[in-house]
């Protein structure tokens, strides 16, 4: 109770509803300060929270176990230390069908302060609400760590993504070893272009100054304000199955650097009497972190005066990095 009350005005906001609902009681037992907990059955509304007093009364005793452990391990080895999570499911959306009282999103101030040893909590993604769920774990501070999702093309699209987008500290698809996984692999290719591009993304860590793209069938299109200009990112795969990622990393005035596959990006300017135009795009490669430029692209390659606004196109069957230099005209 000490940790609400010094934490109010950054509480999970189910938690700090229901507390208030409750008139932010801070003595009774669980049900008295959080009120009793009802089954939500209305499969839609999924991602609320059934029996929600009964999950916090669970990750609080978690919590506190594994305190012990973590605070003992800490005193071996001072490293930071993290739960993860088995998600919450549409089909397993109420307690008993998942893992309850794990280190999920709406109990994160419950595990704060029950495990302060407790550096961060982590998911682990195996189904779709890929950027609901990132979203929910970046709330309050917590930095994202993905310790357990899908590998394949999927896999390496979100990859990127979530470097760009939320400044992840891990992306690791699980069972990488398994013979589907072996040969020909997108993450393998993806990978490959992560490392070179690792001193440049931890670089801009924090900064504001990424952005992560991911398209699919459902998603073929994004918009996004960045460095000055309105992006819109499109799926450039002929059927439009496949999901594909890519990164922005904004280097400087008028200049980027874009990396992914299967994407073509659109710079605009919105309420501004100057267009965009390409002064160059160079695809090239990092080595020890510093870039070498390998080709110039021409016009007929970046499609660089469409009218739909100033145009690069990342490769369609293999991952690539340009960097984009940028100029305005009346």
């Amino acid at each position: 109770m000490n940790y609400l009350s010094e934490n109010k005005a950054d509480l999970f906001p189910e938690l700090y509803r229901v507390w208030k609902e409750n008139g932010f009681r801070m003595k009774g037992n669980w049900e008295e300060i959080f009120g009793r907990g009802t089954l939500k059955p209305d499969r839609k509304d999924w991602q609320f929270y059934s029996y929600y007093t009964e999950e916090l009364f669970s990750a609080w005793n978690y919590a506190r176990y594994i305190e012990k452990i973590a605070s003992s391990g800490k005193k071996e080895y001072p490293l930071p230390m993290y739960v993860n999570a088995w998600l919450k499911q549409p089909t397993t959306a109420w307690p008993g069908r998942y893992p309850s009282g794990g280190p999920l999103p709406q109990v994160i101030d419950i595990w704060r302060a029950g495990a302060p040893s407790i550096d961060f909590i982590a998911p682990d993604i195996y189904f779709d609400e890929f950027d609901r769920i990132c979203k929910e774990y970046t709330r309050s501070g917590n930095p994202l760590f993905i310790p357990e999702t899908f590998g394949g093309g999927i896999g390496a699209a979100r990859a990127l993504y979530v470097f760009g987008e939320y400044d992840a500290g891990c992306f690791a698809p699980f069972g990488i070893d398994n013979e589907r996984y072996i040969a020909n692999d997108p993450l393998d290719e993806c990978y490959a272009t992560l490392k070179q591009l690792s001193p440049l993304i931890l670089r801009h860590q924090g900064k504001g100054s990424m952005r992560g793209i991911l398209l699919n069938a459902e998603t073929p299109e994004r918009e996004l304000e960045f460095g000055g200009y309105r992006i819109k990112a499109v799926l450039s795969n002929g059927n439009g199955e496949s999901t594909e990622g890519g990164i922005l990393i904004n280097t400087g005035e008028d200049e980027f650097f874009a990396a992914g596959k299967g994407i073509d990006i659109f710079f605009s300017l919105e309420g501004s009497p100057f267009r965009p135009g390409i002064n160059s795009v160079d695809e090239g490669i990092f080595k020890d972190g510093i870039w070498t430029p390998l080709r110039r692209l021409n016009g007929d390659e970046t499609h660089a005066s469409t009218w739909s606004g100033t145009v690069i196109r990342l490769p369609r069957d293999t991952y690539g990095i340009q960097k984009i230099s940028i100029y305005k005209y009346r």
